[in-house]
């Protein structure tokens, strides 16, 4: 079949357009929203229509997105060529109109009409069209992917039946269908199940007649009992119901006096805040927060303006104590004599050290000189040379010990002498008067440094504070107080905010107390309150009700009530069993003649329904062999063409019965294949699996004409190399009778196709 032109009334974007196509490979390209797939969507429009519903991304609807943006409508036609002769297909789509959709097939060779009633892609492809898009029609949101169950499903028709519509699950269905009107698998339900039910109620009602005579005398003494019961809730209920109008009267009252209380508390709490308020007011004046934030704020600034200037002050008088004595002079002269203060503790500690040291070791060898004549004086009798050497060490000990302690009175000297130096201090207070000195020196310094700036700081800090106490005073007049200080200031503004306090806290508790007067007058009786306090007045047979026994009563009188119906309710209830009862009055006799009737249908259906369960079982096991025999063919050509498109890389694709996709593939060239699902390849990789899964599915499924085959921005993820083979594949292909459109928005695609073979090169937009 060859597609010769199409001519477009109006589609999508498209308004009187006319296109021609050569037999072979075309390549229609354009830039972006240039209309490439508004064009192929138009091939599939004339031969399949526009679908209604909207897509399964949730996009719009086929007649939404392609019927004219002008005249609202989807129309035009297409010319083709099949088996020798021409045709003419002329469609249109009105939406909204009651005849929504007319197609056409013109003989052009007749001028006349023909296969009227006949769908087009059906007719002329023999595939429904959600095959032809899973198949033929690349479109450019679908990834190349294929739907597996509707493919599959016309691959077994095509196969068991030869017909892509007689469809072999609607003959299993069929079967299906009249074997659960016999007997469901599961659940209980079909025309066995319903006799066999049958069967069980007429039991049922047989039983029943023998028992009702008993069960009818038990429900009739049953009633009188309760007709009995009745009449006495009833005259219960008479007496209660006088009782709650009674109790119903004392709580209206009861409302109408906490009323009362609600005003005279509004009353009091009015008059506790017109107390506080004048206790608080001077003159109309009534004092706020932000008034005693800025008092705060002066007292706070006068603090620290008093602060400055003592400091000042202290800063600016020389202490009494900074004057250096003749004394200290002369001690930081004997200081600095000996090395500074540093010096001097270095020089007296280093003393020290040798002092302990020397002593330590005197100390060390007499102990030794010691210990050797003891151990000589009684090793002497025993054996004569250890005794000796023992006599020598402690002789040398001795003399070490005599001049250890020699030089320990030379050290103690050289400290004497330093310490006379520095009489009548003492050697370890020196480091503390230097100290002492060194911070006299310093506030020397620092007073004539600072003694003129001082002075101008502090007149300055007295101006501010004065500005200061005119302001506090002005503010505190304004409230009837006097400047005393500013902790007398402070204790004022304490006492201030504490009225100011209460006074808040009287006006919510005002306010409070006049809303809940107020909320609680909307929902007063509204029964005249003299009338109810005569009505109280009034003599009462029943008993006097006591106050707050509205609830009590009321509880009982609902309850009562509720007795009462349920009373009601049960005798209806008896009445009406008692009538079904009476109507359920059978002969036995006719019930055990129906019973046996059934038993013997019920034996004759489930011998029909033996038989459709073997006939579904041998259609099913029919089917699955087809469908196990065509897996490997189209896993076969599809590998074939996959092999082609990446030079032998990928060679083995495995299809299964849902036409989802796995490959091997043998890395390391040593016969060692790993198959993996397709998810694992690139995305362009998966692109040419899918795309030799869709050629395959061509071969097999269109038995009546090869259709054309559409690709709408398929290659767009494939490398030169790989596009190259997918072109010669496709070239291969379309020698075979497939017409090729390639919708592309690349320039390579034309280029390489050069490459290839001839083709037709279509520019749009």
């Amino acid at each position: 079949m060859y597609i010769e032109s199409v001519a477009i009334e109006s589609f999508g974007s498209y308004k009187n357009y006319a296109c021609a196509f050569a037999r072979g490979i075309n390549i229609i390209e354009g830039p972006n929203e240039s209309g490439k797939t508004t064009l192929g969507a138009f091939i599939k429009f004339i031969f399949y229509g526009l679908g209604k519903k909207a897509s399964s991304q949730g996009g719009l609807s086929e007649v939404k997105r392609y019927k004219s943006w002008e005249s609202d409508t989807a129309s035009g036609s297409l010319v083709l060529e099949h088996g020798g002769k021409r045709y003419r297909i002329e469609r249109i789509v009105r939406p909204g109109t009651r005849t929504q959709e007319n197609v056409k097939i013109v003989d052009l060779e007749t001028m006349t009409e023909c296969f009227k009633g006949e769908h087009p892609g059906k007719l002329f492809f023999g595939v429904e069209e959600e095959v032809f898009s899973q198949t033929a029609y690349v479109g450019q949101a679908d990834g190349g992917k294929v739907n597996g169950k509707p493919v599959s499903s016309a691959i077994e028709n095509m196969l068991f039946s030869g017909d892509e519509s007689v469809s072999t699950l609607a003959a299993q269905k069929k079967l299906e269908d009249a074997r659960v009107l016999l007997k469901y698998k599961v659940r209980r339900g079909g025309k066995i199940t319903e006799l066999e039910d049958e069967i069980a109620l007429l039991n049922t009602r047989l039983e029943n007649a023998r028992a009702i005579g008993k069960v009818l005398s038990e429900k009739e003494n049953e009633k009188k009992e309760l007709a009995v019961h009745y009449a006495k809730e009833c005259a219960e209920l008479e007496i209660l119901q006088k009782k709650l109008e009674r109790a119903d009267i004392r709580e209206k009252l009861e409302h109408f006096e906490y009323f009362d209380t609600l005003t005279e508390n509004a009353q009091e709490k009015e008059k506790e805040y017109n107390a506080l308020f004048e206790n608080i007011s001077f003159d109309g004046f009534v004092p706020g927060e932000q008034y005693l934030r800025e008092i705060e704020g002066l007292a706070s600034d006068i603090e620290r303006a008093d602060a400055k200037i003592s400091q000042l002050e202290l800063n600016g008088a020389l202490p009494d104590d900074a004057e250096i004595s003749n004394e200290e002079n002369a001690l930081i002269e004997k200081i600095e004599s000996d090395g500074g203060i540093l010096g001097l503790e270095k020089k007296v500690e280093n003393i020290a050290e040798n002092i302990n040291k020397s002593s330590r070791n005197a100390k060390i060898f007499l102990a030794c000189a010691v210990i050797s004549f003891v151990l000589f004086a009684v090793l002497l009798p025993f054996s004569v040379l250890p005794a000796l050497s023992l006599a020598i060490i402690s002789l040398g000990a001795f003399v070490l010990s005599l001049l250890a302690f020699s030089k320990t009175r030379g050290l103690r000297g050289q400290y004497q002498t330093l310490s006379d130096k520095y009489s009548p201090t003492a050697l370890e207070n020196v480091r503390e008067i230097f100290d002492k000195i060194e911070k006299k020196r310093y506030l020397q310094n620092i007073y004539e440094q600072n003694r003129v700036s001082i002075k101008e700081k502090r007149e300055e800090l007295v101006r501010e504070k004065e500005e200061y106490l005119c302001k506090i005073k002005e503010l505190l007049s304004r409230c009837g107080k006097k400047y005393s200080g500013v902790s007398e200031a402070r204790q004022d503004v304490r006492e201030i905010r504490n009225l100011l306090t209460r006074l808040e806290n009287a006006d919510l508790q005002r306010k409070n107390a006049q809303r809940v007067r107020d909320d609680y007058a909307s929902k007063l009786p509204t029964a005249d309150r003299n009338a109810l306090e005569k009505a109280l007045e009034e003599n009462f047979p029943c008993g006097e009700v006591d106050d707050g026994e509205y609830d009590l009563l009321k509880n009982s009188f609902d309850s009562k009530a509720y007795e009462k119906r349920q009373t009601e309710e049960d005798i209806k209830t008896l009445e009406i069993e008692i009538t079904k009862l009476l109507a359920k009055t059978e002969d036995p006799i006719p019930i055990s003649d129906e019973i046996f009737e059934l038993t013997a249908k019920i034996k004759e259906l489930e011998i029909c329904h033996d038989g459709y369960m073997l006939a579904i079982e041998s259609l099913s096991n029919a089917a699955e062999r087809l469908r196990r025999d065509v897996a490997p063919r189209l896993a076969k050509r599809a590998s074939e063409m996959m092999s082609a498109e990446t030079l032998g890389k990928y060679s083995l694709i495995g299809v299964n019965e849902n036409l989802s996709l796995e490959y091997g593939t043998d890395t390391e060239g040593i016969g060692n294949v790993v198959t993996r699902e397709i998810d694992y390849l690139s995305e362009g990789t998966k692109d040419l699996a899918y795309i030799s899964l869709r050629l395959a599915l061509v071969e097999i499924l269109y038995t009546k004409a090869k259709p054309p085959i559409l690709f709408d921005e398929s290659f767009a993820r494939l490398d030169d190399t790989r596009l190259e083979n997918t072109l010669s594949l496709v070239k291969d292909f379309s020698s075979s009778g497939s017409q090729v459109f390639v919708f592309t928005s690349q320039k390579r695609d034309a280029e390489i196709m050069k490459k290839v073979d001839e083709f037709s090169h279509i520019l749009i937009g």
